[in-house]
């Protein structure tokens, strides 16, 4: 049997399947008639550092750096000020909303 030569799109597939919706190593494997060996392999060479939580490590640096900033707003009343506007933005939608079904309703549709 000869060695096959795999492109990057196509390895990105399987290392995805294994490392962030955790399919079994055997299953795509079989699936995709790839030696187990190969797709134990790739991820090391193709595939991104995932959490548990499916988030890349570096976006969780930069949250954790980020954090600081914006919780002094939370503690500074600024958060409250900001949610009585979304409040009263939800509610104009709401209103929006009523209107055009109104509207739909009495033209007929």
């Amino acid at each position: 049997m000869g060695t096959r030569n795999y492109s990057d799109e196509f390895k990105s597939d399987p290392v995805h399947q294994i490392e962030v919706r955790g399919h079994p190593v055997r299953k795509v494997s079989r699936c995709l008639a790839v030696g187990t060996y190969s797709l134990y392999k790739w991820p090391k060479q193709f595939g991104e550092p995932v959490t548990k939580l499916g988030v890349h490590q570096t976006r969780i640096y930069t949250w954790e750096r980020q954090a600081p900033a914006g919780m002094s707003g939370v503690f500074s009343g600024k958060a409250t000020e900001k949610e009585g506007e979304i409040e009263k933005l939800h509610a104009r939608i709401g209103q929006f909303v009523m209107e055009r079904d109104f509207l739909a309703k009495a033209s007929g549709r």
